[in-house]
């Protein structure tokens, strides 16, 4: 396809699913974006992120960003689930072997809250073995951009036992946090193969003639993350 969708190099060979991570030449115009994929505009389904941990088990179509929630997880066939991001970490996961797909919404509220192990629990509950899954880590905010100050690096001291490889010093009484590291901190500790972890590193704010960042000023603007299970 166009630059307006990046796909993942990880789930290339997945000819049961299609993904993707639109750039900022598409955003997350869902009527652009049905067009492109060549499908109906209701089988699209979004949230209402509130940038916490809970998670949608879709079972029926929902439609767009109607439910309060950070993740979707679904085994339903030709049905797109998204989440849509604009500097916070967006994850697409893939279970080969059992047929389940999960779209996660991670800020860093939602990441030390649990969203990221709560939609691998959900995972489970559909049958899902963890050392099947594949996890794309999508474009983010990456750690020489995303400055926090000392509420947020509490939180993740509270969160993680070893912070080293996480949060980086800056200036006077700020720090850096490393998004995508944590991540993946928490998908090795459920056991998920490094083999099976794809980090893309895009960076939202780096590179913000691709992707749309808030921090870099775009207030409204963000990108989609899909993925979906075919026939």
């Amino acid at each position: 396809m166009s630059q307006s969708i990046i796909s993942s190099e990880l789930f290339l060979p997945h000819n049961r699913i299609c993904s993707g991570f639109t750039t900022r030449e598409l955003g997350s115009d869902y009527q652009k974006i049905a067009s492109l994929l060549e499908v109906d505009l209701k089988n699209i389904n979004t949230l209402k992120q509130v940038h916490f941990n809970k998670v949608v088990k879709l079972t029926e179509p929902i439609g767009l960003e109607g439910v309060e929630a950070d993740a979707l997880v679904t085994d339903l066939k030709n049905v797109i689930i998204g989440v849509r991001v604009a500097d916070c970490l967006p994850l697409l996961v893939y279970d080969p072997v059992c047929g389940v797909v999960a779209a996660i919404h991670a800020g860093w509220r939602g990441l030390v809250s649990g969203v990221i192990e709560n939609s691998l629990h959900a995972m489970t509950e559909y049958g899902c073995a963890l050392k099947n899954c594949h996890v794309s880590l999508g474009p983010c905010i990456c750690e020489k951009c995303f400055e926090v100050g000392q509420e947020v690096v509490t939180e993740f001291k509270n969160k993680f036992t070893d912070v080293s490889q996480i949060i980086f010093a800056g200036q006077k009484d700020k720090s850096f946090i490393h998004l995508k590291q944590a991540a993946q901190i928490i998908l090795k500790a459920k056991k998920i193969p490094e083999k099976q972890i794809e980090i893309n590193h895009w960076c939202t704010r780096c590179e913000n003639n691709v992707w749309p960042s808030f921090r870099a000023g775009d207030a409204t603007l963000r990108t989609l993350a899909y993925i979906a299970l075919k026939n």
